[in-house]
């Protein structure tokens, strides 16, 4: 891995999902899904917690 990895192979994946879902909740806002809307950004949310969590305790001497 690379220096800047903190988490793998799979960020840019993970942050393309996270940025879909982004913009699925606000087209469903818009489209008059409001429910749907607040399920998507309430998992943005959560994941975004989970995320800094696994950065804060994230192994800074490596592993390689």
């Amino acid at each position: 891995m690379y220096a800047g990895s903190v988490f793998g192979p799979l960020n840019g994946v993970r942050t393309a999902l996270v940025i879909a879902a982004l913009v699925a909740a606000l087209v469903s806002l818009f489209a008059g899904y409001p429910a749907a809307s607040l399920i998507l950004i309430a998992g943005v949310v959560i994941h975004g917690f989970g995320w800094l969590y696994l950065y804060a305790n994230r192994n800074r001497a490596g592993t390689d």
